[in-house]
């Protein structure tokens, strides 16, 4: 319910603007599918209408492509979930590879060492500490940019703001895998068995217009006003409660774990903004 008034709030925003636009959301899993059918459904004659031409220049984002239509993206836990190459720091970063041993088991080898290593490395590190590098991460936040003409695109994701402060940490604390909705085990075991994440190094991704964390972004949006009202409505429902109350009330609970900085709260939210000039 909290989510639900969260878009009202933010489509109440657009239309304050004057603009119409397109909401996706992009969920895990589905980021390919959802942006082919906007980019499709573009091209009908919805109440949003067609993208109109390009105008000449951009204040922010990518270039125009033929799909530019004013929308908001939102990509929610979706990054963790693409593909990622994995570094390992020994004598220098190195790019770990899997191949199979003598037995067919999968195996990791290094590469020589990155010259030169990516810039977002830290310059030496502890013997065997790993960061992700997350390629697909960044060229899907690229593509997505590329799609709006006015608007945003949001990535809400669990990760950090810097490459180094992953390799200062256990890398099975940020490189985790799931089978069934539970942990799995090493990423190596039963290929093709269980889901491989990892931690977003969000300073990989392009140089988003606003960074903050998942408590920060609906603090800001207004949250606290959302749970404030669903205490007013409970209280005054309390002696009779109907469906709208039970749902006012379920918001304490809800915004708790949302805001909660040793959970959903600590997820991070990057913000990219375009605009067209006029």
């Amino acid at each position: 319910d909290v989510s639900e008034a969260q878009a009202q709030r933010q489509e109440a925003a657009t239309k304050a603007h004057g603009a119409k636009r397109r909401v996706i959301v992009c969920p895990d899993g589905k980021w390919a599918k959802a942006l082919k059918e906007s980019a499709e459904s573009a091209e009908s004659n919805t109440p949003f209408g067609r993208p109109s031409s390009p105008p000449p220049r951009r204040k922010r984002g990518r270039g125009a492509t033929s799909t530019n239509f004013d929308v908001h993206i939102v990509a929610l836990e979706l990054l963790d979930n693409l593909p990622f190459r994995l570094a390992v720091f020994d004598n220098g970063w190195r790019e770990a590879y899997i191949v199979r041993d003598s037995e067919g088991r999968p195996t990791e080898t290094l590469s020589a060492p990155f010259d030169p290593p990516p810039a977002q490395l830290l310059q030496t590190a502890t013997l065997g500490a790993r960061v992700p590098l997350v390629d697909q991460a960044r060229e899907w936040v690229e593509a997505a940019r590329q799609l709006v003409r006015n608007g945003t695109v949001l990535a809400i994701d669990y990760g950090v703001p810097l490459t180094g402060e992953l390799a200062q940490r256990p890398w099975r604390d940020w490189l985790r895998t799931y089978r069934g909705n539970e942990r799995g085990g090493h990423y190596l075991s039963a290929p093709g068995s269980q889901d491989i994440t990892t931690d977003i190094p969000f300073d990989q991704l392009p140089e988003p217009d606003a960074l903050r964390s998942q408590a920060q972004f609906l603090q800001l949006w207004g949250i606290t006003d959302l749970v404030d009202e669903g205490k007013r409505i409970w209280e005054e429902q309390a002696a009779r409660p109907g469906l709208e109350a039970m749902k006012m009330r379920s918001r304490v609970s809800e915004s708790e774990a949302l805001l909660d900085p040793l959970g959903l709260g600590s997820f991070l939210v990057a913000e990219w903004v375009a605009e067209w000039a006029a």
